[in-house]
């Protein structure tokens, strides 16, 4: 790597299949309203993400001379959010022209499993809370959706790429034989 540039060269070309995955992510989260076991889907693609970013960061580490935790942390960081920006057009396209109404049926869904719970009691507060949200016509819009998908996938990943670029840099360290300190 000799800059930023590369550095942004490479996070670009990433954050393509790092958007495609959590589009991917977010797809089977959107589809878990229609079947239901693609909420556990969402789940375990999400757990794969560190995978994922290990494979997609893994070229930096190689070479003669292999990035530091800090140009691995901000390729991460901007890999995600290349990602995020692929991910937050795919669910803005979902939620204003395919499915508007998706976040009320979301939380409506909510309230049709409270109910068969053996004691809704229990979240008694919470569903009240609910119904004051649809009744109040509070549900979140869809852009307003879309911008909180992109910041927590921005924030999690920035969190996620710091504890690879640790990682990756140690274990490049070790392969090298190198004692210089990050």
């Amino acid at each position: 790597m000799n800059g930023i540039r590369d550095i942004l060269g490479f996070a670009a070309r990433t954050g393509l299949p790092m958007g495609l995955y959590l589009t991917l992510i977010a797809g089977c989260f959107f589809g878990s309203l229609y079947i239901d076991f693609l909420s556990i889907t969402s789940l375990l693609l999400f757990g794969g993400l560190p995978v994922l970013l290990y494979y997609l960061l893994k070229p930096l580490t190689t070479g003669e001379k292999p990035a530091k935790a800090a140009a691995l942390w901000l390729a991460g960081i901007y890999c995600f959010l290349f990602g995020a920006l692929i991910a937050g057009l795919a669910s803005a396209i979902f939620l204003i022209f395919i499915e508007p109404g998706f976040m009320t049926m979301y939380l409506r869904q909510y309230l049709d499993t409270v109910d068969a719970l053996p004691d809704p009691s229990i979240v008694a507060e919470q569903r009240a809370m609910v119904e004051q949200i649809i009744e109040r016509k509070m549900v979140p819009t869809a852009m307003e959706t879309v911008s909180s998908i992109i910041w927590t996938i921005g924030f999690f990943g920035s969190i996620l790429s710091g504890i690879m670029a640790l990682f990756m840099s140690r274990i490049s360290r070790r392969k090298t034989g190198s004692r210089v300190v990050e």
